[in-house]
């Protein structure tokens, strides 16, 4: 918990985020209104329990889905490239919420005019619109609120990580008081030895009494209870993949509030829930984790591994795909699409991944027009990427558990004719314009004989969509043989 002034209290109480907040003095929480609205406000936990081993997103509860996605969302975000376009869409987001407030549009005015990364945490803590407005974005949990402020959120947490590995004294516990629901309460106690992370850029405290203040006790209230997080930070220099955190006294605008902030997404391991009956609140002991912990979980790790080193929105756009936010996954591949030259060749790409995000919403017609979109294009301006060799990592998905047949996904690297045949092919498959299907998955079959590609796993999924088409037209022994081929060219260990 934060402890504030009474300016940074009414920019945040406005925003309605979850901090409680101090007297000026420092000693007793403010007794408001606007105090108790804040302490109802549940805060924003995602859990991994650690009973889960499924590595498929249909297979997790709702809050294990949000605290995988929110993990990887964080990495592509970090990792996203920024233009001129990404500090206008923040800045004028920024104005749209304060459109009439003149104070704070002065302010943004200033930001605009004098911001540098290395000031991030001073603004943070200022009273001002950023603070408000950056943890609000990141409490809905919803991608279109986040990514208007990513420029910001990404100085934020390199300006964290420099603080980080520059400190000299090491922190090992640090303290954070709230109410929280008893619903929240009793997930935590039920997960116990889980994961949790918590979305927003999270501030404690070393002084333990401070934080018993923050927890409310003594101040009732229907539905919820006084909880103190005992922060453990002991074990972080074991993991250098580890969120960064820091003490901000001297970066602040307000020094006099010591306090300790961790990045967005920090990730815990639940160690105990008790009651103690000596401060009448409940001790939740919390320790530190990084990526050596996250390895564990086997799905954050296939995301990862698809992650380049420098993200873009066709990186956000394969991730909201992957995770069957299909409308949000078409917006940002159109966003992007408006960016790009005329020629540039991930054009062909963004069409086909258009394509895939329209058939997924069950709209076969207008994938197709896509994918051909993909293929005038590629033959216009990039012929020869249909015999390259470079683009055999492509990969596959599966449209659902009833299909008979695979869709190839063109990958972020190589625009390629092979995986637009077999994608036109495959919506008049699901057309039945069967005559129509053959032609374009025998094109693209034809392109892998020419091409000497070496990915297997590409043309296995085209033996597989020719062996559906023979088993929908009937011609089972032509289906079992191209079956029978799709699973020879896949290893063993395929799963």
């Amino acid at each position: 918990m934060a402890v504030t002034n009474g300016a940074r209290l009414e920019a945040y109480e406005e925003e309605e985020t979850r901090t409680c907040s101090f007297s000026t003095d420092g000693k007793r929480p403010n007794s408001n209104d606007s105090e108790n609205r804040r302490y109802r406000t549940p805060p924003i936990i995602n859990m991994f329990t650690s009973k889960v081993t499924e590595n498929s997103i249909r297979n997790l509860s709702r809050d294990s889905i949000a605290f995988i996605w929110f993990q990887v969302f964080i990495k592509i975000l970090l990792r996203m490239e920024h233009t001129n376009k990404t500090t206008q869409a923040m800045i004028e987001k920024c104005r749209s919420e304060y459109e009439t407030n003149s104070t704070q549009l002065q302010k943004i005015d200033e930001f605009q005019q004098t911001y540098e990364t290395d000031q991030a945490i001073w603004w943070y803590t200022r009273d001002s619109f950023l603070f408000g407005l950056v943890s609000k974005s990141l409490l809905t949990q919803d991608i279109h609120s986040i990514i208007p402020f990513r420029l910001f959120i990404v100085d934020l947490h390199n300006q964290l990580g420099e603080l980080h590995y520059k400190r000299t004294e090491k922190i090992l516990k640090v303290y954070r008081g709230k109410k929280i629901s008893i619903s929240v309460l009793q997930n935590l106690i039920d997960n116990q030895g889980g994961l949790i992370s918590m979305n927003e850029f999270l501030t404690a405290t070393a002084d333990s009494e401070i934080a018993i203040m923050f927890a409310g006790m003594g101040v009732p209230l229907d539905g919820y209870e006084s909880v103190l997080f005992e922060l453990d930070l002991d074990n972080d220099s074991n993991d250098t993949n580890i969120k960064p955190f820091a003490d901000i006294t001297h970066r602040s605008q307000f020094p006099q509030e010591q306090e300790i902030l961790f990045s967005a997404g920090t990730v815990w391991r639940i160690k105990s829930v008790k009651y103690n009956e000596d401060l009448r609140l409940w001790s939740i002991y919390l320790k530190l984790s990084g990526n050596n912990e996250l390895k564990s979980v086997e799905l954050i790790n296939q995301l990862n591994k698809q992650i380049d080193e420098q993200c873009t929105l066709l990186t956000l756009g394969d991730f909201l795909l992957k995770i069957e936010e299909y409308d949000k996954a078409e917006y940002y591949f159109k966003e992007m699409l408006n960016e790009l030259s005329s020629v540039d060749k991930r054009r062909g790409i963004l069409y086909n991944s258009i394509g895939l995000a329209k058939y997924k919403k069950g709209d076969p017609k207008a994938a197709l027009k896509s994918f051909k979109q993909a293929q005038d294009f590629i033959e216009a301006n990039y012929p020869n990427y249909g015999n390259n060799s470079n683009h055999s990592s492509a990969t596959t998905t599966t449209t659902s558990q009833n299909d008979k047949v695979i869709l190839i996904v063109l990958t972020a690297t190589y625009p390629s004719e092979i995986t637009i045949y077999n994608n036109i092919g495959y919506m008049y498959h699901k057309m039945r314009d069967f005559e129509k299907a053959s032609e374009n998955y025998q094109k693209a079959l034809d392109l892998y004989s020419e091409s000497g590609i070496e990915n297997v796993q590409g043309l296995s999924a085209i033996h597989n969509n020719i062996g559906g088409l023979c088993f929908d037209k009937g011609e089972f022994n032509e289906a079992l043989r191209n079956y029978r081929e799709a699973v020879n060219l896949l290893p063993e260990t395929h799963a």
